[in-house]
């Protein structure tokens, strides 16, 4: 049951969210704090979404190299 209720509130689309490139242009425009709010969690997001893939490798290899380090070296 607890599952179906979260699949519910992740799938339910938010309400003030605009995805074209004109909404947000139009949205800068304004001087209200709330378009203010807007904007900066577009900067927000279009940074994270830029850094994701170079944290995620730089996680990964630093796994790789602590894992390796960990492991003795095996001679002979």
């Amino acid at each position: 049951m607890k599952k179906w209720i979260l699949a519910l509130l992740v799938l339910v689309p938010a309400g003030g969210l605009y995805a074209c490139p004109s909404c947000m242009e139009a949205i800068a425009s304004q001087t209200d704090p709330a378009a203010v709010r807007l904007l900066r969690g577009y900067a927000w997001s279009v940074a994270l979404m830029m850094a994701a893939p170079y944290l995620l490798f730089a996680l990964i290899t630093l796994g790789i190299i602590r894992r390796k380090r960990r492991l003795p070296l095996k001679r002979g």
